[in-house]
């Protein structure tokens, strides 16, 4: 994201981002999905599913493990540090989506449609992620 929306959380997601898509490709790959138009796992005919490597597993949830500690510790202080609850800090959050203020930013609209979209492939891609790991998805079993 650009400048104008940096924050310590941006910042230490950052750290794992790169670790967690690498960990989501890898298990795309095991399992021969691929991602649907709405960024759903759909099994995908021309993949040969790789074989399951534990290892490799391991490698990548040991380099998430730092960085995730270290970003939910934080997360937690900086709550603590205010005094918040968490609808507190959602409700605090929520405030910044405010029209009047987004308006009050100066950002153009097209750029406020740029970060809307980015934001919105995010948080499917964090849903697929979620998904994909969840062992009761019935694309483990198939």
């Amino acid at each position: 994201m650009e400048p104008e929306f940096t924050s310590p959380a941006l910042q230490e997601h950052a750290l794992f981002t790169d670790t967690l898509e690498e960990l989501e490709e890898y298990l795309m790959n095991v399992l021969a999905v691929k991602k649907d138009a709405k960024g759903s796992p759909i099994p995908d005919p021309t993949k040969t599913k790789l074989p399951f490597d534990r290892n490799k597993v391991i490698e990548l949830l040991d380099r998430l493990l730092v960085p995730l500690f270290d970003h939910v510790s934080s997360a937690r202080q900086r709550q603590l540090a205010w005094n918040l609850t968490s609808l507190d800090q959602l409700a605090k959050e929520i405030g910044y989506l405010d029209p009047a203020k987004i308006k009050a930013s100066g950002l153009s609209e097209q750029r406020i449609n740029d970060i809307s979209t980015s934001v919105e492939q995010h948080v499917q891609s964090e849903v697929v992620s979620a998904y994909c790991l969840c062992p009761t998805n019935p694309i483990f079993t198939a």
